[in-house]
Protein backbone atom coordinates (compact mmCIF):
# COMPACT_ATOMS: atom_id res chain seq x y z
CA UNK A 1 0.00 0.00 0.00
CA UNK A 2 0.86 3.68 -0.44
CA UNK A 3 1.99 6.18 1.99
CA UNK A 4 -0.62 8.58 0.10
CA UNK A 5 -4.24 8.64 2.33
CA UNK A 6 -2.58 9.31 5.66
CA UNK A 7 0.66 9.32 7.20
CA UNK A 8 1.88 9.99 11.06
CA UNK A 9 3.64 13.27 12.60
CA UNK A 10 1.86 15.88 11.35
CA UNK A 11 2.50 19.05 13.29
CA UNK A 12 -0.77 21.60 14.10
CA UNK A 13 -0.33 24.06 11.47
CA UNK A 14 -2.74 26.86 13.06
CA UNK A 15 0.71 26.65 16.06
CA UNK A 16 2.34 28.78 13.58
CA UNK A 17 0.13 31.26 12.25
CA UNK A 18 1.55 33.54 14.96
CA UNK A 19 4.92 33.72 12.74
CA UNK A 20 5.86 36.53 10.78
CA UNK A 21 7.77 36.61 7.76
CA UNK A 22 8.23 39.11 5.82
CA UNK A 23 8.47 39.80 1.52
CA UNK A 24 6.97 36.70 0.56
CA UNK A 25 3.91 36.14 -2.06
CA UNK A 26 2.39 33.07 0.40
CA UNK A 27 -0.07 34.06 2.89
CA UNK A 28 -2.48 32.15 5.17
CA UNK A 29 -6.10 32.79 5.76
CA UNK A 30 -8.06 31.61 8.80
CA UNK A 31 -11.80 30.82 8.11
CA UNK A 32 -14.48 29.35 9.98
CA UNK A 33 -18.28 29.65 10.23
CA UNK A 34 -18.34 33.23 11.34
CA UNK A 35 -14.90 34.56 10.83
CA UNK A 36 -12.32 35.18 7.67
CA UNK A 37 -9.32 36.69 9.01
CA UNK A 38 -5.44 36.94 7.82
CA UNK A 39 -2.70 35.74 9.17
CA UNK A 40 0.76 36.15 8.62
CA UNK A 41 2.78 35.79 5.47
CA UNK A 42 4.66 32.44 5.01
CA UNK A 43 8.30 31.75 3.48
CA UNK A 44 8.93 31.17 0.07
CA UNK A 45 11.80 29.53 -1.80
CA UNK A 46 13.09 27.51 -4.51
CA UNK A 47 14.94 24.49 -2.99
CA UNK A 48 18.81 24.92 -2.73
CA UNK A 49 20.78 22.14 -4.49
CA UNK A 50 19.90 19.71 -7.53
CA UNK A 51 17.15 17.25 -6.26
CA UNK A 52 17.04 13.84 -8.42
CA UNK A 53 13.91 13.94 -10.80
CA UNK A 54 14.62 10.46 -12.67
CA UNK A 55 11.29 10.53 -15.69
CA UNK A 56 10.60 6.74 -17.19
CA UNK A 57 8.93 7.03 -20.82
CA UNK A 58 6.08 4.96 -21.18
CA UNK A 59 5.84 2.66 -24.39
CA UNK A 60 1.90 2.98 -25.62
CA UNK A 61 2.85 6.92 -27.36
CA UNK A 62 0.51 9.79 -26.37
CA UNK A 63 -1.26 7.37 -23.91
CA UNK A 64 -2.23 10.41 -21.45
CA UNK A 65 -0.92 8.64 -17.38
CA UNK A 66 -2.91 9.54 -15.08
CA UNK A 67 -3.56 7.70 -11.85
CA UNK A 68 -0.68 6.20 -9.43
CA UNK A 69 -0.02 3.85 -6.96
CA UNK A 70 2.78 1.84 -5.23
CA UNK A 71 2.10 -1.99 -4.29
CA UNK A 72 3.78 -4.27 -1.49
CA UNK A 73 6.90 -4.91 -3.46
CA UNK A 74 6.90 -1.66 -4.68
CA UNK A 75 5.98 -1.56 -8.23
CA UNK A 76 4.30 2.02 -9.56
CA UNK A 77 1.25 0.99 -11.34
CA UNK A 78 -0.85 4.05 -13.25
CA UNK A 79 -3.75 4.02 -15.31
CA UNK A 80 -3.65 5.05 -19.07
CA UNK A 81 -6.35 6.89 -20.19
CA UNK A 82 -6.09 7.78 -23.96
CA UNK A 83 -4.62 3.94 -24.25
CA UNK A 84 -7.45 2.27 -22.51
CA UNK A 85 -5.24 0.15 -19.88
CA UNK A 86 -2.84 -0.01 -16.51
CA UNK A 87 0.44 -1.21 -16.52
CA UNK A 88 3.18 -0.84 -13.79
CA UNK A 89 6.97 -0.19 -13.37
CA UNK A 90 9.40 -1.87 -11.49
CA UNK A 91 11.62 0.44 -10.06
CA UNK A 92 14.18 -2.36 -9.51
CA UNK A 93 14.71 -3.76 -12.86
CA UNK A 94 12.74 -0.43 -15.25
CA UNK A 95 10.83 -3.46 -16.41
CA UNK A 96 6.85 -2.06 -18.02
CA UNK A 97 4.52 -4.03 -18.13
CA UNK A 98 0.89 -3.11 -19.16
CA UNK A 99 -2.44 -4.62 -19.64
CA UNK A 100 -5.41 -3.57 -21.93
CA UNK A 101 -8.94 -2.89 -19.96
CA UNK A 102 -10.77 -5.65 -22.11
CA UNK A 103 -14.20 -3.49 -22.18
CA UNK A 104 -12.32 -0.97 -24.26
CA UNK A 105 -9.91 -3.61 -26.01
CA UNK A 106 -11.70 -3.48 -29.70
CA UNK A 107 -11.53 0.62 -29.67
CA UNK A 108 -9.27 1.72 -32.36
CA UNK A 109 -5.10 2.48 -31.53
CA UNK A 110 -3.33 4.69 -33.67
CA UNK A 111 0.38 7.11 -33.94
CA UNK A 112 -0.88 8.78 -36.48
CA UNK A 113 0.75 12.63 -36.79
CA UNK A 114 -0.44 15.71 -38.78
CA UNK A 115 2.08 15.97 -41.56
CA UNK A 116 2.36 20.25 -41.92
CA UNK A 117 3.77 19.95 -45.50
CA UNK A 118 1.74 16.98 -47.41
CA UNK A 119 -1.46 17.88 -44.88
CA UNK A 120 -2.38 14.59 -45.40
CA UNK A 121 -5.58 13.86 -43.35
CA UNK A 122 -6.08 10.33 -40.91
CA UNK A 123 -7.77 7.57 -42.70
CA UNK A 124 -10.84 6.11 -40.83
CA UNK A 125 -9.07 3.47 -39.19
CA UNK A 126 -6.03 6.20 -38.02
CA UNK A 127 -8.52 8.17 -36.37
CA UNK A 128 -7.52 8.86 -32.82
CA UNK A 129 -9.62 10.22 -29.92
CA UNK A 130 -7.66 10.78 -26.50
CA UNK A 131 -11.10 10.47 -24.84
CA UNK A 132 -12.61 7.63 -26.03
CA UNK A 133 -14.98 4.88 -23.84
CA UNK A 134 -12.90 3.48 -20.89
CA UNK A 135 -10.99 6.26 -19.87
CA UNK A 136 -9.50 4.58 -16.96
CA UNK A 137 -8.82 7.75 -14.32
CA UNK A 138 -7.40 7.82 -10.58
CA UNK A 139 -5.84 4.04 -9.46
CA UNK A 140 -5.68 2.42 -5.82
CA UNK A 141 -3.96 -0.69 -5.18
CA UNK A 142 -5.41 -2.49 -1.40
CA UNK A 143 -3.81 -4.55 1.08
CA UNK A 144 -3.91 -7.56 -1.34
CA UNK A 145 -2.05 -5.79 -3.88
CA UNK A 146 -5.10 -5.75 -6.41
CA UNK A 147 -5.71 -3.01 -8.34
CA UNK A 148 -8.96 -1.19 -8.64
CA UNK A 149 -9.43 1.99 -11.09
CA UNK A 150 -12.54 3.82 -12.36
CA UNK A 151 -13.50 4.48 -15.61
CA UNK A 152 -14.73 7.73 -16.37
CA UNK A 153 -16.56 7.61 -19.47
CA UNK A 154 -16.76 3.57 -19.35
CA UNK A 155 -19.23 4.08 -16.35
CA UNK A 156 -17.84 1.15 -14.25
CA UNK A 157 -15.78 0.17 -11.21
CA UNK A 158 -12.26 -1.96 -12.51
CA UNK A 159 -10.06 -4.33 -10.62
CA UNK A 160 -7.11 -6.39 -11.65
CA UNK A 161 -5.79 -8.74 -9.73
CA UNK A 162 -1.65 -9.21 -10.96
CA UNK A 163 -1.86 -12.89 -9.54
CA UNK A 164 -4.20 -14.09 -12.45
CA UNK A 165 -3.95 -10.71 -14.69
CA UNK A 166 -7.18 -11.25 -14.57
CA UNK A 167 -10.30 -8.03 -14.74
CA UNK A 168 -13.29 -7.73 -13.15
CA UNK A 169 -15.69 -4.33 -13.97
CA UNK A 170 -18.51 -3.71 -11.99
CA UNK A 171 -21.08 -1.32 -13.74
CA UNK A 172 -22.52 1.71 -11.91
CA UNK A 173 -26.22 1.63 -11.93
CA UNK A 174 -26.55 5.54 -13.13
CA UNK A 175 -25.44 6.12 -16.46
CA UNK A 176 -23.09 8.22 -17.62
CA UNK A 177 -22.23 8.94 -13.71
CA UNK A 178 -18.54 9.66 -14.37
CA UNK A 179 -16.80 8.40 -11.31
CA UNK A 180 -13.57 10.35 -10.76
CA UNK A 181 -11.67 9.45 -7.50
CA UNK A 182 -11.97 6.13 -5.29
CA UNK A 183 -10.56 4.87 -1.60
CA UNK A 184 -10.97 2.05 0.04
CA UNK A 185 -12.28 2.38 3.91
CA UNK A 186 -10.61 0.62 6.97
CA UNK A 187 -12.90 -2.21 6.33
CA UNK A 188 -11.41 -2.45 2.66
CA UNK A 189 -14.59 -1.40 0.91
CA UNK A 190 -14.06 0.62 -2.54
CA UNK A 191 -15.84 3.79 -2.22
CA UNK A 192 -15.93 6.20 -5.21
CA UNK A 193 -17.67 9.41 -6.20
CA UNK A 194 -19.83 10.20 -9.24
CA UNK A 195 -18.66 13.35 -10.78
CA UNK A 196 -21.59 13.71 -13.11
CA UNK A 197 -24.29 12.45 -11.07
CA UNK A 198 -24.14 14.07 -7.40
CA UNK A 199 -23.27 11.00 -6.01
CA UNK A 200 -21.25 8.81 -4.24
CA UNK A 201 -20.81 4.82 -4.84
CA UNK A 202 -19.30 2.05 -2.77
CA UNK A 203 -18.78 -1.87 -3.91
CA UNK A 204 -20.32 -4.02 -1.83
CA UNK A 205 -18.35 -7.20 -1.50
CA UNK A 206 -21.16 -9.44 -0.37
CA UNK A 207 -23.60 -8.96 -3.26
CA UNK A 208 -20.60 -7.97 -5.55
CA UNK A 209 -22.79 -5.20 -6.41
CA UNK A 210 -22.50 -0.71 -6.32
CA UNK A 211 -24.29 1.03 -3.86
CA UNK A 212 -24.93 4.56 -4.54
CA UNK A 213 -26.16 7.12 -1.91
CA UNK A 214 -27.38 10.85 -3.36
CA UNK A 215 -26.20 14.23 -2.21
CA UNK A 216 -29.27 16.18 -0.87
CA UNK A 217 -30.02 19.51 -2.54
CA UNK A 218 -28.72 21.54 -5.03
CA UNK A 219 -26.33 21.24 -7.84
CA UNK A 220 -22.87 19.36 -7.11
CA UNK A 221 -19.82 17.95 -8.64
CA UNK A 222 -17.51 15.86 -6.46
CA UNK A 223 -13.92 15.86 -7.32
CA UNK A 224 -12.14 14.11 -4.78
CA UNK A 225 -12.66 11.17 -1.86
CA UNK A 226 -10.90 10.11 1.04
CA UNK A 227 -11.93 7.89 4.71
CA UNK A 228 -11.43 8.07 7.72
CA UNK A 229 -10.55 5.83 10.62
CA UNK A 230 -14.23 6.27 12.08
CA UNK A 231 -16.04 4.77 8.67
CA UNK A 232 -16.61 8.76 7.52
CA UNK A 233 -16.57 9.19 4.12
CA UNK A 234 -14.89 12.89 2.71
CA UNK A 235 -15.60 14.44 -0.11
CA UNK A 236 -14.47 18.10 -2.36
CA UNK A 237 -17.22 19.02 -4.25
CA UNK A 238 -16.64 22.00 -6.77
CA UNK A 239 -19.85 23.43 -7.49
CA UNK A 240 -20.78 23.63 -3.88
CA UNK A 241 -17.23 25.21 -3.16
CA UNK A 242 -17.46 23.07 -0.13
CA UNK A 243 -16.20 19.67 1.95
CA UNK A 244 -18.34 17.37 2.92
CA UNK A 245 -18.38 14.25 5.48
CA UNK A 246 -20.92 11.46 4.76
CA UNK A 247 -21.82 8.65 7.80
CA UNK A 248 -22.70 5.87 6.04
CA UNK A 249 -24.00 4.20 9.80
CA UNK A 250 -25.91 7.64 9.81
CA UNK A 251 -27.18 8.02 6.40
CA UNK A 252 -26.21 12.07 6.53
CA UNK A 253 -23.64 14.54 5.12
CA UNK A 254 -22.62 17.38 6.87
CA UNK A 255 -21.20 20.34 4.64
CA UNK A 256 -18.11 22.32 5.43
CA UNK A 257 -18.26 25.83 3.24
CA UNK A 258 -14.97 26.73 1.94
CA UNK A 259 -14.83 30.53 2.19
CA UNK A 260 -12.85 31.18 -0.80
CA UNK A 261 -15.56 32.34 -3.83
CA UNK A 262 -15.42 29.47 -6.55
CA UNK A 263 -11.91 28.31 -5.50
CA UNK A 264 -13.09 24.22 -7.23
CA UNK A 265 -11.70 22.34 -3.91
CA UNK A 266 -10.12 19.13 -4.97
CA UNK A 267 -7.48 16.70 -4.43
CA UNK A 268 -8.09 15.47 -0.75
CA UNK A 269 -6.39 13.74 2.07
CA UNK A 270 -6.53 12.85 5.71
CA UNK A 271 -3.97 13.44 8.32
CA UNK A 272 -2.97 11.06 11.31
CA UNK A 273 -5.41 13.58 13.26
CA UNK A 274 -8.34 12.71 11.00
CA UNK A 275 -8.04 16.60 9.69
CA UNK A 276 -8.76 17.11 5.96
CA UNK A 277 -6.14 18.62 3.66
CA UNK A 278 -6.72 20.02 0.53
CA UNK A 279 -5.80 21.66 -3.07
CA UNK A 280 -8.15 24.72 -4.03
CA UNK A 281 -7.12 24.90 -7.78
CA UNK A 282 -8.80 28.41 -8.51
CA UNK A 283 -7.88 29.69 -5.55
CA UNK A 284 -4.11 28.72 -5.78
CA UNK A 285 -3.91 27.11 -2.27
CA UNK A 286 -3.43 24.56 0.34
CA UNK A 287 -6.33 24.08 3.19
CA UNK A 288 -6.35 22.41 6.33
CA UNK A 289 -10.00 21.90 8.20
CA UNK A 290 -10.42 20.73 11.78
CA UNK A 291 -13.52 19.01 11.84
CA UNK A 292 -14.53 19.38 15.86
CA UNK A 293 -14.46 23.17 15.29
CA UNK A 294 -14.81 23.68 11.24
CA UNK A 295 -12.12 26.18 10.94
CA UNK A 296 -9.88 26.34 8.19
CA UNK A 297 -6.22 27.35 7.73
CA UNK A 298 -4.93 27.80 3.82
CA UNK A 299 -1.64 28.59 2.51
CA UNK A 300 -1.20 30.31 -0.90
CA UNK A 301 0.88 28.86 -3.31
CA UNK A 302 4.01 30.86 -5.14
CA UNK A 303 3.05 31.71 -8.51
CA UNK A 304 0.12 33.78 -9.76
CA UNK A 305 -1.11 30.90 -12.07
CA UNK A 306 -0.58 28.23 -9.86
CA UNK A 307 -2.79 25.08 -10.40
CA UNK A 308 -2.71 22.33 -7.75
CA UNK A 309 -3.62 19.12 -8.78
CA UNK A 310 -2.95 16.21 -5.98
CA UNK A 311 -1.89 16.52 -2.45
CA UNK A 312 0.12 14.09 -0.28
CA UNK A 313 1.79 14.40 3.08
CA UNK A 314 4.81 13.20 4.79
CA UNK A 315 6.69 11.34 7.57
CA UNK A 316 8.00 15.16 8.52
CA UNK A 317 4.20 16.46 8.06
CA UNK A 318 5.16 18.05 4.92
CA UNK A 319 2.48 18.86 2.16
CA UNK A 320 3.23 17.80 -1.21
CA UNK A 321 1.73 19.22 -4.54
CA UNK A 322 1.93 19.01 -8.14
CA UNK A 323 1.40 22.23 -10.06
CA UNK A 324 0.52 21.31 -13.75
CA UNK A 325 0.04 24.98 -14.77
CA UNK A 326 3.98 26.03 -13.66
CA UNK A 327 4.93 22.37 -13.96
CA UNK A 328 6.74 22.32 -10.44
CA UNK A 329 6.36 19.66 -7.91
CA UNK A 330 7.03 21.18 -4.19
CA UNK A 331 5.72 20.89 -0.05
CA UNK A 332 4.47 23.23 2.21
CA UNK A 333 6.13 22.92 5.92
CA UNK A 334 4.02 23.73 8.20
CA UNK A 335 6.95 23.59 10.99
CA UNK A 336 8.36 26.35 9.29
CA UNK A 337 5.50 28.16 6.96
CA UNK A 338 7.97 27.99 3.98
CA UNK A 339 7.25 26.30 0.39
CA UNK A 340 9.63 24.65 -1.42
CA UNK A 341 9.83 23.78 -5.03
CA UNK A 342 11.73 21.95 -8.08
CA UNK A 343 10.55 22.23 -11.83
CA UNK A 344 9.76 19.20 -13.85
CA UNK A 345 12.60 18.55 -16.87
CA UNK A 346 10.05 17.92 -19.04
CA UNK A 347 8.36 21.06 -20.52
CA UNK A 348 4.74 21.43 -19.86
CA UNK A 349 4.80 17.71 -18.66
CA UNK A 350 0.99 18.29 -17.04
CA UNK A 351 1.96 16.37 -13.43
CA UNK A 352 -1.68 14.74 -12.39
CA UNK A 353 -1.58 12.79 -9.62
CA UNK A 354 1.02 11.35 -6.67
CA UNK A 355 1.84 8.74 -4.32
CA UNK A 356 5.23 8.57 -1.58
CA UNK A 357 7.09 5.38 -1.76
CA UNK A 358 8.04 3.97 1.31
CA UNK A 359 11.40 5.51 1.44
CA UNK A 360 9.54 9.04 1.18
CA UNK A 361 10.20 9.29 -2.44
CA UNK A 362 7.72 11.14 -5.07
CA UNK A 363 5.98 9.32 -7.56
CA UNK A 364 4.00 11.07 -10.26
CA UNK A 365 2.75 10.95 -13.58
CA UNK A 366 2.70 13.75 -16.70
CA UNK A 367 -0.15 13.64 -18.36
CA UNK A 368 0.74 15.46 -21.54
CA UNK A 369 1.18 13.74 -24.98
CA UNK A 370 3.63 14.47 -25.15
CA UNK A 371 5.56 13.94 -22.12
CA UNK A 372 4.13 10.53 -21.83
CA UNK A 373 6.11 9.58 -18.66
CA UNK A 374 6.16 8.78 -15.14
CA UNK A 375 8.36 10.42 -12.83
CA UNK A 376 10.38 10.06 -9.39
CA UNK A 377 11.83 12.85 -6.96
CA UNK A 378 14.54 11.56 -4.72
CA UNK A 379 13.60 12.86 -1.64
CA UNK A 380 15.46 10.20 0.66
CA UNK A 381 19.28 9.34 0.89
CA UNK A 382 18.52 5.82 -0.51
CA UNK A 383 18.30 5.93 -4.41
Amino acid sequence: MAYRKKIMGLTLISELLCIYFLFFQAFVVLAGDDMHSHAPAANVGVASGAPKIHEYVLPRKNCLPYGIDIDSQGRIWYSAQAANLIGYLDPKTGQIKEFDIPSAAALPKSDWKYDPVNKETPKPEDTYNIFSVGSPGELIVDPEDRVWFVQILGNSLGMFDPKTEKFIEYQIPTSDSQPYSLVSDKNNNIWFVERNANKIGKLDFSVKKVIEYSFPGGNHRLSSIAADDSGGIWVTDIADNSLGLFKPSEGKMKRFPVYENVSQPQAIVLDQQGRPWFVLAKARKIGMLEPKTGQMSFALIPGYNSVPQDIALDAKGRVWYVDSMRNQIGYFDPNTARFDEWGIPTTNSQPMQMVLDKDGNIWFTESDRNANKIAKLVVSSND
